[in-house]
């Protein structure tokens, strides 16, 4: 799977999905040759800001 098919894929389910705990998909867009999706703000925080400094390991996700 392509990353534009992943993104298109992506921005259907958040089209459709309905919940508080999910953002909303403004657009699928493009930035340069990449796809990108415009999300509404939240106003939380980034996973960066939140976790511990050191990476936790993939397979905990």
């Amino acid at each position: 799977m392509t990353w534009n098919a992943i993104f298109v894929h992506e921005y259907g389910i958040l089209r459709v999905a309905k919940g508080s705990y999910l953002t909303q998909a403004h657009e699928l867009t493009r930035i340069g040759d990449l796809p990108a999706l415009v999300l509404k703000d939240i106003g939380g925080q980034s996973l960066d800001r939140s976790m511990p400094s050191m990476p936790a390991p993939v397979l905990l996700f």
